[in-house]
């Protein structure tokens, strides 16, 4: 059936033009594109003009109107999840206000002019809106069944209207190659800055001692690298407390994350084997002997590195010698000036 059009209005709702405006520069969604551009859904505009509709309407510009869920969903033919959703943005956004009063809500639009009004002053907007017939209309077919019910209309989806629009026979449209977003590396900076925080996070709530807290504090980004959780530290560094102070802890997987150019696979497997070498070298510099070349001319010390500090990871056997005959000369020469 065509629609034949409106009545000329022999009354009128008076609506805010703000309103009116804000509807037109709305959009459903949130646009990433356009952050400021205000959003408003279906149900928040059907449930705003319902109230306008039983406030301004009826010369009731400040009232209160105490409804239910099911009355809304019978004034604005919406399931129940959608007016709750509506009604819930709505009062999060201030455009309505909401008071319980004597164990029944109340809901009112937020106007400047009206902000003391008392919100005992409402407006029983069923009786002339017969909410119990409409009732009755909207739910009959879930309460009666038989051949007397008519069928109920199925919705068609806006993809089915444009296919009956459309024309079968018209030229096909060459297809358009789609066109990078504007801000390409705006959902891969997000999904970065989600996990720095959640690192930062789980680093201040651990009970984990400040010198480790402190230099995971500064190597966030080579623990994504290596994808080393924070609760596998606790659990490694509790397992070795009786062989290494946290210090020690510290810096072994401060070097682990500065040099391994590979991700670590297994965390307590590489931490094992790089505190063991630790401890085995500690224990071969308490044995470090002071040994003299033959003309007994120079002092040499000898000082070993762990193995797991070599280039690579790999176990090199490295040595430092530092000649030590240069500092013993200057001590003497100082002795003799002083003399």
């Amino acid at each position: 059936m065509s629609f034949k059009g409106f009545d000329v209005p022999n009354g009128h709702t008076q609506i805010p033009n703000e309103f009116i405006e804000l509807v037109l520069q709305s959009g459903v969604r949130n646009d990433p594109r356009n952050p400021d551009k205000p959003v408003l859904s279906i149900g928040e505009i059907k449930i705003m003009l319902f109230m306008f509709r039983e406030t301004f309407g009826w010369q009731r510009g400040g009232s209160a109107l105490e409804f239910t869920f099911s009355e809304m969903m019978v004034a604005t033919f919406m399931g129940k999840a959608t007016v709750n959703t509506a009604l819930k943005t709505l009062i999060e956004k201030e455009y309505i206000q909401r008071a319980e009063i004597d164990g029944k809500y109340r809901y009112r639009l937020n106007l400047l002019d009206y902000q003391d009004y008392p919100w005992s002053l409402s407006r029983d907007w069923k009786k002339s809106f017969k909410i119990e017939e409409k009732k009755q209309q909207r739910f009959a077919n879930r309460t009666n069944s038989g051949s007397d019910n008519e069928p109920t209309a199925v919705r068609i989806t806006n993809q089915q209207r444009f296919v009956i629009r459309t024309n079968e026979d018209a030229e096909t449209i060459g297809t358009v190659s789609e066109k990078p977003p504007i801000k390409k590396g705006l959902k891969k900076d997000l999904k970065k800055d989600l996990k720095k925080n959640i690192y930062l996070s789980e680093i201040e709530k651990s009970s984990l001692a400040i010198p480790v807290k402190k230099m995971l504090l500064d190597k966030i980004d080579r623990l994504k690298f290596h994808d080393i959780k924070i609760y596998e530290i606790e659990s490694h560094l509790m397992s070795k407390k009786d062989l290494v102070n946290e210090f020690i802890y510290a810096n072994t997987l401060k070097w682990a994350l500065d040099n391994q150019k590979e991700p670590i696979r297994d965390y307590f497997a590489f931490m094992d084997i790089s505190i063991n070498n630790y401890i085995k070298m500690q224990s071969s510099t308490l044995n470090e002997a002071v040994s003299t070349n033959e003309n007994k001319k120079k002092i040499v010390r000898t000082e070993h590195i762990p193995d797991y500090m070599g280039k690579n990871g790999q176990e090199d056997d490295i040595q430092k010698n530092v000649d030590l005959s240069d500092i013993y000369a200057e001590i003497d020469n100082f002795r003799k000036e002083k003399q």
